[in-house]
């Protein structure tokens, strides 16, 4: 009887083990594939979107305020109003097409036919992962952080830096 039920435990661990090594990757692969065949059902399967818009707004409010405490009253204005644009903007930038390019490592907007770009993927500990594209010509990098959610991950967050 402790036999069987340590070698029970032996391969439940194994499975969650092989389960925690494939599943961001195949996560990944899943969103791709959903995203390229514009299956706007499948990705609101592994995109949040409400938290990927309410990251994304902050990471805008963020750039505009470090910019703005550098610029004279005109430059804040401007970097004001351009803020307020470009938190508009991201309702369009996370959409389905939006998804479509991101997961090719490429930009909104960017042409739907442009090769992918290599990627890896980093483990955050047991809770997120993150899929990260080489840098374009310009240098520019792309970031998707997925967060599980019980036995799934989701995507939750994307930063594009310099």
């Amino acid at each position: 009887m402790k036999r069987a039920l340590l070698l029970v435990l032996l391969l439940a661990c194994a499975l969650l083990a092989i389960w925690y090594y494939q599943s961001p990757d195949s996560t990944y692969r899943n969103l791709r594939d959903a995203a390229r065949a514009g299956d706007a059902e499948r990705i609101d399967r592994y995109v949040n979107f409400d938290s990927v818009r309410a990251n994304l707004r902050q990471d805008v409010r963020s750039f505009v305020q470090s910019r703005s405490d550098r610029e004279g009253v005109a430059g804040q204005l401007g970097l004001m109003l351009g803020g307020y644009l470009a938190e508009l903007g991201v309702d369009a930038f996370i959409s389905p097409a939006g998804i479509a390019a991101l997961t090719r490592g490429r930009e909104p907007g960017s042409d739907p036919e442009a090769e992918s770009r290599d990627y890896s993927i980093d483990r955050n500990g047991l809770n997120h992962f993150t899929v990260r594209f080489d840098p374009d010509r310009e240098g520019r990098h792309i970031n998707l952080i997925f967060r599980r959610d019980g036995l799934r991950w989701e995507l939750t967050r994307i930063t594009l830096s310099d």
